[in-house]
């Protein structure tokens, strides 16, 4: 997920520079792949382009337009940095604030999708998610009625949405998290100026959301590993896609220990406590924003319900689940569009 805390993102000590761009060449079958690493957006983002031989002026032009736009977002929408739009509105009220586009149409689609979850996803859940963030701090369960108080601050009937791209929030205490939701739209736009620049053929890995367009360098679709949450270095399936985005979440390498107990750190805004069965949710889409938006969602509402909704919309949406269920087993359980992508690429 999209976030700035340093727990979260432990792993990128292996970096010893900020920055880490790197070109490498080697000629496939379908051309010369040409990537490049940044860390930005809370993760390493890696970009592999497939290119015709002799371009490589091509795609180094593309990836300082594709770096340009995520850094924007970036700006916009990073809670921590206090030039953002995220912590402009946080400290807002009453007042109204104008705000980037990006961040208000990302706005709008957030509060199309809590609406589409019935409130599973919502990006104003973050009075709770730092309650439980304090709560595993301290080692001990947050009362009900500490619950039901941030409860109150979370929901989009706190945020009034005023033309020409202005917002207002209706409650002192309500702030939003993009982290949910930020790094798919930042992915999806980085696919777009890939395309206006001309280049079809690529693989955009920010963090583990992931888009994929036209063909790898040997002329085949590619190839997207699902990692089990029981056994990190193990994958569980392997998906052949094209024009695609991957998203999975899960509580397998974010949670927090209350009182000997694991808990996951996504949030049921309805409820107000941690999600709790589902370990791992990934999400086939046309979109990283989607993908990022409903395998946080999936999560929260759990396999029954998950599975149900999405085999019974006309969205192209697959899912795969992964539950521990009463007796500490791991289950799998597939959407239909995901159980005909997985038959027809094995």
């Amino acid at each position: 997920m999209f976030s700035f805390r340093n727990n979260q993102i432990k792993f990128l000590g292996l970096f010893f520079v900020l920055i880490l761009v790197s070109y490498y060449f080697f000629t496939q079958n379908h051309g010369v792949k040409i990537t490049e690493q940044k860390l930005t957006l809370g993760t390493i983002v890696q970009i592999d382009i497939c290119m015709p031989s002799g371009r490589a002026d091509l795609a180094r032009s593309a990836f300082k337009k594709v770096w340009h736009r995520i850094d924007e977002i970036n700006i916009c929408m990073n809670a921590y940095d206090e030039r953002s739009d995220v912590f402009r509105i946080n400290v807002s009220y009453p007042d109204f604030i104008e705000i980037h586009p990006d961040t208000y149409s990302l706005l709008k689609d957030a509060q199309k999708y809590s609406t589409m979850t019935n409130g599973a996803f919502d990006v104003t859940v973050g009075p709770l998610v730092l309650l439980w963030q304090k709560a595993g701090e301290a080692g001990t369960m947050p009362s009900q009625l500490e619950i039901e108080q941030e409860k109150e601050k979370v929901g989009f009937h706190n945020i009034e949405f005023l033309k020409d791209s202005k917002v207002r929030m209706l409650h002192p205490g309500t702030k939003i998290d993009l982290s949910a939701i930020a790094k798919g739209y930042a992915v999806d736009q980085a696919a777009q100026a890939l395309r206006d620049a001309g280049i079809n053929n690529f693989l955009i890995n920010a963090g583990g959301d992931i888009f994929v367009s036209g063909k790898n360098c040997q002329n085949n679709e590619w190839s997207v590993g699902i990692q089990n949450p029981s056994q990190p270095e193990v994958l569980l399936d392997t998906l052949y896609v094209t024009n695609a985005a991957i998203t999975t979440s899960g509580d397998y390498e974010q949670y927090h220990i209350i009182e000997q107990e694991r808990y996951s750190h996504i949030i049921d805004p309805r409820t107000g406590y941690p999600a709790r069965s589902v370990k791992s949710a990934t999400v086939v889409a046309k979109s990283a924003e989607q993908a990022d938006a409903f395998s946080t969602a999936f999560c929260v509402l759990g396999p029954k319900e998950s599975i149900s909704w999405v085999d019974q919309i006309d969205e192209d949406i697959s899912i795969l689940l992964i539950e521990k269920n009463e007796d500490e087993q791991i289950v799998q359980h597939m959407s239909r569009k995901y159980k005909n992508l997985h038959k027809t690429k094995h």
